[in-house]
């Protein structure tokens, strides 16, 4: 094996060559180096003539040296340009903390490319032949000894697919021995059967894992064995969900992966964890004698370890212009938990408060990128980019809504998080879970299979974690792709009372069967203020409401939906929202979906079109009809003269109804204010 990834780091110099100087500040400043050794003192940026000092060889050596000095001034740490590979996390603990005037900064040497990596570059290859195909074949003997294991791969940047049945597309779940037309959603199963002559035969020993994509998550989870006569695959552990698409409809999609029996398909490749042999089947024009083949160590990267129980904390320490890359994944008996909420993040911090991560990326994981776990307070993350993902981007807070838990007042903006879902398909762009007082804003989130931005915890009434959040100024699209369901560009749960939700861009939501939104008040989202959002080219609408109360929809332009603009799901005796000065513009489906019968809840001052001049239905009733039901009594029917909704520009002219009723245009500057976030994408 070969540790340097040379490629990566080719291409990041050429990225930052002409980045501009690391801002200066009073204090100290070490330096760590490729070239150097923990036993210098890290005081000179190159090492000198005769060798005898120099800059520091590893980031633990940087830390332990600054652990033996006072924390009286600000201290900075540059990174000369090089791969840093870990061997174990970089671990920073309260020692290791910063103060308000005596910061701690991590950073690359200005104009420098450093790359913080668990990657191995796997060389000696030979060629062989698997499954009557040419393939190339190298030994990892820390794999045949049992030190080691992988599962991720990636050949010049590009992440490759492990062995898999089929090679394209999915199969489907022929029966469910073990349960029965009633079995309700949340029953997993631990069998099922499979229709005839669909599977493969592999051998015994194989470690083959079943994935399944269905309602709003995907389960991964290993095969104890297959029946060949009765077709019955059983798992080694139940589902948490029975094998359904959804609700007691239709068998769950899946495809089985890790055989060599499956290894067909260029591109992919196959670990004998025995024998410590990799196997991979190039892609056309690939040449493994100069291709650069990467597979990673470890999970986590990086690791700030607060003690936020006992009050002591990792504070002050900034990192700026360094990449995060190549991090691994390991099975777990729960992963088709909503929202992937419960895989870590590459870089996890816990008891963190006041840190900062400014121009850094986090790419090529098997987890999420970022966590902000329990008892972080107070960080700002700007201008960074998180992508090839194998869950979701950025997590603020945990599940639990307790005290001892909170993680509050964090940013993330200005950053591009996109290029999810690479091993947990519910991984989401960026998630707030029980965590208040958070920003996110000018964000580009996209290319997800769930949900783009998830906020809250809580699928019932009651005081939650998560309130006073707001959501403004993000980009977010092409969430879904068409592979599971029940999602929303920007999705709620709980009673939010403070949050708002504004000035964001939500296009091409792409659900597989149903629930595909732009906007999604899921289960008891409550007093959340939606205003100047443009939403449009949803798979089912620009908006859902599934059951909550005093929801404030403001302002906003909803568009194009297939299904239906305005949905509402659960009918309930409180007032579901108030919309008000929206402009509501469709070509096909319905104007209102779902429920509506109750009349808990308040239209008024919003402009409807439909350019086919199809006539404009409010859940059934005739304009007329729904007037007097004291619903949109200001409201019109009216082109309102958009200039090319078709093509995403809704400008709207001068003239437009809708500024009669009220409607205030806003701009259609939405995302990172800088361009491109990160360093190295």
């Amino acid at each position: 094996m070969r540790d340097v990834n040379v490629r990566l780091f080719v291409v990041l110099a050429v990225v930052l060559a002409g980045a501009g100087a690391l801002a200066q500040q009073a204090g100290r400043t070490f330096f760590v180096a490729p070239v150097g050794n923990d036993a210098w003192s890290g005081t000179l940026n190159a090492p000198n003539a005769d060798r005898t000092d120099g800059p520091f060889a590893t980031l633990e050596g940087a830390r332990n040296a600054l652990r033996k000095i006072p924390k009286t001034q600000p201290i900075t740490v540059q990174f000369r340009q090089g791969i840093y590979n870990l061997d174990r996390p970089f671990v920073l603990s309260p020692e290791d903390t910063g103060a308000a005037d005596a910061p701690i900064t991590y950073a690359a040497y200005p104009g420098e490319a450093a790359v913080i990596s668990s990657g191995r570059a796997i060389t000696d290859w030979r060629p062989t032949t698997v499954n009557g195909q040419a393939a190339w074949m190298a030994e990892v003997p820390l794999v045949r000894d049992g030190k080691w294991t992988f599962r991720e791969l990636w050949v010049n940047g590009q992440r490759r697919a492990r062995a898999r049945f089929p090679a394209t597309g999915l199969l489907r779940v022929a029966a469910l021995p073990d349960a029965t037309p009633q079995t309700p959603y949340s029953k997993g199963q631990k069998r099922f059967q499979y229709n005839p002559g669909e599977l493969p035969h592999w051998a015994p020993d194989e470690e083959v894992e079943a994935v399944f994509l269905h309602y709003w998550v995907s389960a991964r989870v290993p095969v104890a064995g297959v029946d060949e006569q009765q077709r019955i695959v059983t798992l080694r552990y139940p589902t948490r969900r029975n094998l359904t698409e959804s609700v007691n409809t239709g068998m769950a999609r899946y495809y089985l992966e890790n055989a060599i029996e499956f290894l067909t398909a260029p591109g992919e490749w196959y670990l004998d964890r025995k024998t410590g042999r990799l196997y991979y089947l190039p892609m056309p024009g690939e040449e493994m004698a100069t291709a650069q083949v990467i597979v990673p160590r470890l999970i986590t990267l990086l690791t700030i370890e607060g003690k936020p129980d006992e009050k002591r904390f990792v504070e002050y320490v900034t990192f700026q212009h360094l990449l995060f890359a190549y991090a691994n994944w390991e099975p777990t008996d729960n992963s088709d938990v909503q929202a992937a909420s419960n895989i870590p993040g590459a870089v996890t911090a816990v008891g963190a408060r006041n840190c900062r991560w400014e121009h850094c990326s986090v790419l090529h994981t098997g987890t999420y990128g970022l966590e902000l776990e329990r008892g972080c307070s107070h960080n700002t993350v700007s201008a960074c980019a998180f992508g090839d993902l194998g869950a979701g981007g950025v997590k603020f807070g945990t599940v639990k809504n307790a005290d001892a838990d909170i993680t509050d007042t964090n940013t993330l903006a200005d950053s591009q998080v996109f290029d999810g879902g690479k091993v947990f398909y519910q991984g989401v762009g960026i998630w707030i879970g029980q965590s208040p007082h958070n920003v996110l804003e000018r964000n580009a989130v996209h290319e997800f299979n769930y949900s783009g931005i998830s906020v809250g915890w809580q699928w019932e009434y009651g005081p939650s974690g998560a309130h006073d959040n707001l959501v403004q100024d993000n980009d977010i699209y092409n969430i879904g792709q068409g592979l599971l369901n029940d999602m929303g560009g920007i999705y709620t749960l709980g009673e939010q009372p403070g949050t708002v939700i504004r000035h964001n861009r939500v296009h091409d939501v792409n659900t597989f069967s149903f629930g595909g939104w732009g906007l999604y008040f899921d289960g008891a989202s409550s007093h959340i203020r939606a205003e100047n959002n443009l939403i449009y080219r949803c798979w089912t609408g620009p908006f859902e409401h599934d059951y909550g109360r005093d929801n404030l929809l403001l302002n906003n332009i909803f568009a194009l939906g297939r299904i239906a603009e305005i949905s509402r799901s659960k009918e309930e005796d409180n007032l579901s929202f108030t919309a008000k000065r929206n402009i509501v513009y469709f070509r096909e489906g319905q104007l209102l979906g779902y429920n509506w019968r109750n009349g808990k809840y308040l239209f008024d001052d919003n402009l409807y079109w439909n350019p086919t001049g199809a006539p404009i239905r409010f859940a059934g009733q005739s304009w007329e009809q729904w007037r007097a039901k004291d619903q949109d009594i200001h409201s019109k029917i009216a082109n309102p003269g958009f200039a090319d909704p078709e093509h995403g520009d809704f400008t709207l002219r001068p003239d437009s109804p809708a500024l009669a009723l009220g409607f205030k245009p806003f701009e259609f500057n939405f995302g990172p204010r800088n361009g491109v976030a990160g360093c190295g994408y």
